[in-house]
């Protein structure tokens, strides 16, 4: 087989809040105190919890996975992106993260990533939606890298597989404790998937991953 080199997109979501507080100050005025409240805003924001070095070793973990369908996936220097979301959040929200999967929509041809803090109503260690995969940087004990391949197998048209003994080791089963062996078939759908064969030439600046 031919190897297949499916570049990669990173965006590292800082999510950010603006509100407006009030503070209570003692003010000192020819010797009387007085109780003065000043508004001003005060910003949020909640890092992804990823880094340069965490995000390429994830990557490269992944790309150990997919040796076996010689596809080899070649990621960028990840971007910070800072959002702020119309919605009304204090923490982390679904909400949030559903509308940046909404509208940054992934290009033939590449794999692009929003790399977050985590999910606190989703059960699972990625998502994928319009070609863009989130992954988040706390997976309650789940290996990164093969959250990656695993997520980027659903972006090569492969589905979750049933999670009986005979499938106990495969990457595409839905639980933490699966493995990473693919099957024939699914090696030949992943290769003949649109986004394998619509790859777009990576350019010189792009990394090693």
């Amino acid at each position: 087989m031919s190897l297949i080199t499916i570049p990669v997109d990173a965006q590292m979501i800082v999510l950010e809040r603006t509100e407006m507080v009030t503070d209570r100050v003692e003010v000192n005025t020819g010797g009387f105190s007085q109780t003065q409240f000043v508004r001003r805003e005060q910003k949020h924001e909640i890092d992804s919890g990823w880094t340069v070095a965490s995000y390429h070793a994830a990557i490269a973990g992944a790309n150990t996975i997919w040796e076996q369908a010689d596809i080899r996936f070649r990621a960028r220097e990840p971007v910070i992106r800072r959002v702020q979301p119309p919605i009304d959040f204090t923490f982390v929200t679904d909400g949030a993260y559903q509308y940046l999967m909404n509208h940054v929509v992934g290009q033939e041809g590449r794999i692009t990533v929003l790399l977050v803090q985590k999910f606190p109503n989703w059960d699972q260690g990625g998502n994928v939606l319009h070609g863009t995969c989130i992954i988040p940087s706390m997976m309650n004990g789940q290996d990164p890298a093969r959250v990656f391949a695993h997520e980027f197998g659903h972006l090569l048209g492969l589905g979750h597989v049933e999670n009986d003994e005979e499938q106990m080791q495969n990457l595409m089963r839905q639980d933490s404790v699966a493995g990473s062996e693919l099957t024939d078939q699914q090696i030949a759908t992943a290769r003949e998937s649109e986004r394998a064969r619509r790859t777009i030439p990576p350019s010189d600046e792009e990394d090693e991953s």
